[in-house]
């Protein structure tokens, strides 16, 4: 068992023993934990990528939705780093973790990713894109976001609140 293996197992470990508080506390526009942790207010993404997006190949994309506040520091911060460990993450932080995923092709639009159940609780929010270029693996928060719009072009990834999406 490598120290990484062992680290996030401790974590878990960690993690069920503790306690939180069961009901949120609503403020205005937002939820807030029984620690104070702001929820998300995410309730839309869409993926636009551009013809020559990640250098015309498909581009896998993760939304990670957590709902612990020690998992962000779990987490690779970078996409390539995500991708080689998301299936050892996953099944030590499936408690504490959703991951929403999509494969999206150059020139082509995904209006609503669909997200997991308990969206809505997410303390914090993510996204990771496979990309073949480094500055393109950047990790993404959108945890501020209402209605985030992730555009896929050639060497990057560009992220906005859209201004479409529900009202």
């Amino acid at each position: 068992m490598n120290t990484r293996t062992l680290l996030i197992l401790l974590t878990v470990l960690t993690l069920t023993g503790c306690s939180s508080l069961g009901n949120a506390f609503k403020t205005v526009g937002n939820f807030v934990t029984g620690a104070g942790e702001v929820r998300t207010s995410l309730d839309q993404i869409t993926v636009v990528a551009k013809p020559n997006a990640n250098g015309t190949s498909a581009t896998a994309v993760d939304v990670v939705f957590i709902y612990d506040e020690k998992v962000p520091d779990l987490l690779p911060k970078d996409a390539a780093d995500w991708f080689a460990q998301r299936d050892e993450l996953n099944a030590n932080l499936w408690k504490y973790l959703d991951i929403a995923s999509v494969e999206v092709p150059p020139a082509y639009i995904i209006d609503v990713v669909s997200l997991p159940k308990r969206y809505s609780t997410a303390i914090k929010v993510v996204a990771y894109a496979n990309y073949l270029n480094k500055k393109g693996r950047k990790v993404i928060d959108l945890t501020t976001f209402k209605h985030a719009q992730l555009t896929l072009e050639a060497k990057t990834v560009a992220f906005a609140e859209s201004t479409e999406g529900k009202s």
